[in-house]
């Protein structure tokens, strides 16, 4: 899945501006070196790859998590000066499963994702109002293991496969899109001794149908940071962007591994297609034009 956080900073850039395992993607120059040359790939310590070689094998088929994000967002007033910087504040809490496949998430408290197989649900009280009761919005071509952090891989509505495995194959993918140097760090979380790595990753080039001008201008890199235990759990990691409009930090941390998921998908009478949903607001939208 990836975090709240995480698609609206991709949004900001993208808006301003297949993979494959054998080669990294190129750079745009403004991201490289002095002479121009794109930053070389990060060269992993050995004892990082120990542990990306654990945690693709990790026999994990389910987790308690959460994911707090905070975005700063910066814009300019009509006259061009700096406005007032705005802060947004997401804290997620989900519950799910791959095995079987299914799963559910909060929003700050609130009902806002539920999957189960192929499927999920996205609660939205503003469907709600304008449909007469139907608050779950069934989405197309996403399924109950975009509610599993980091696992994207195959079969993700938005991320490529770039050969990751495992319960974790999304953050793996996204190691290897590391550049630069590695820094090791320890720590203690919840009393359990984790070994922490921080690296500049490219998540752009993870990303499915970028614009061409979007991917050859490329953009900035963001800080990962991810903190394993001895069998190569990511316990904690987080994600931030930063650039001239946008300051982005997103945390995921694992509360508890294979712990029972019962989840139910919403009562058919309470959700709505995506299509329709379009279709309802365009005539919501023509009929409010004509008075």
């Amino acid at each position: 899945m990836l975090a709240l956080g995480v698609l609206l900073a991709l949004a900001v850039l993208c808006g301003r501006g297949s993979a494959a395992r054998a080669a990294r993607p190129l750079r745009s120059a403004a991201d490289g070196t002095a002479n121009g040359a794109p930053p070389a790939p990060a060269t992993p310590p050995a004892e990082l790859v120990a542990l990306e070689q654990k945690m693709a094998t990790l026999p994990v088929v389910s987790e308690r998590y959460t994911q707090l994000t905070h975005l700063t967002v910066t814009t300019t007033t009509s006259t061009g000066a700096p406005a007032r910087p705005r802060n947004v504040n997401a804290a997620i809490s989900g519950l799910a499963s791959l095995t079987p496949l299914q799963g559910e998430a909060r929003l700050s408290g609130r009902p806002w994702r539920i999957g189960i197989g192929p499927r999920t649900y996205d609660y939205s009280a503003s469907a709600g109002r304008m449909d007469g009761g139907r608050p779950w919005i069934r989405q197309q071509d996403e399924s109950a293991a975009s509610l599993f952090p980091y696992h994207a891989g195959a079969g993700s509505r938005y991320e490529i496969d770039a050969g990751g495995k495992g319960p974790y194959a999304g953050l793996l993918d996204l190691l290897w899109t590391a550049v630069g140097e590695v820094t090791r760090s320890e720590a203690t979380i919840d009393g359990r001794h984790v070994i922490g790595f921080t690296v500049a990753v490219d998540r752009l080039a993870l990303i499915k149908s970028l614009r061409p001008s979007v991917l050859e201008r490329g953009g900035p890199m963001q800080t990962l940071t991810v903190y394993l235990t001895e069998s190569g759990l990511p316990l904690r990691v987080i994600e931030s962007t930063a650039t001239e409009y946008l300051v982005s930090t997103t945390t995921t941390d694992i509360l508890a591994v294979d712990p029972p998921v019962l989840v139910a998908a919403p009562s058919a009478r309470l959700t709505i297609g995506l299509e329709q949903l379009r279709r309802l607001r365009a005539a919501h939208e023509r009929r409010a034009a004509h008075g």
